[in-house]
């Protein structure tokens, strides 16, 4: 009998413990095809992306004030993929970014890993990791990672 309670608060005791240890952004994920608002904070920095081409053959020419964009429920912030996509509104729709034509037509493998690991590895909404730095510098570093495999300029040397 002792054996069995012992196995079973060992049980409730890992489940508690795995729970607890999760960052809370990742129980609070977006449901695909819902609508979500948001805030944006223009920051005094700009941007422009210079002439560059696609995967599949488009050429863009970008530039724009960059703008911190977050969750209002709960303050996770959120990243543009495609930099020449502008934002209209407040609010924005949920979409599985493998199922967009950027994913299956515009990134080459080398971005599509790179957006993975920075997705994983970024600035998640979390104080623990912000490596010291303040949480809008680490968002704002996170996007521009995005935006450096979006347009080809990162990985270029190499990466995979």
């Amino acid at each position: 009998m002792k054996k069995k309670i012992s196995k079973i608060l060992a049980v409730l005791l890992s489940v508690f413990v795995l729970f607890s240890s999760m960052p809370i952004t990742a129980l609070a994920a977006l449901t695909e095809g819902s609508k979500y608002s948001y805030t944006e904070k223009y920051l005094d920095a700009y941007y422009s992306t210079g002439t560059w081409q696609t995967a599949d053959g488009h050429t863009h020419n970008n530039s724009g004030q960059v703008a911190l964009r977050n969750l209002k429920s709960t303050g996770e912030p959120l990243y543009c993929i495609q930099i020449y996509e502008g934002c209209t509104g407040a609010d924005a729709m949920a979409v599985n970014i493998e199922s967009t034509n950027l994913w299956d037509r515009e990134l080459t493998q080398i971005a599509k890993n790179g957006i993975t690991r920075v997705s994983i590895y970024g600035y998640d909404g979390s104080s623990v990791s912000t490596y010291g730095y303040h949480w809008s510098d680490a968002q704002l570093a996170t996007q521009v990672l995005l935006w450096e495999f979006e347009m080809g300029k990162r990985g270029q040397f190499g990466y995979t």
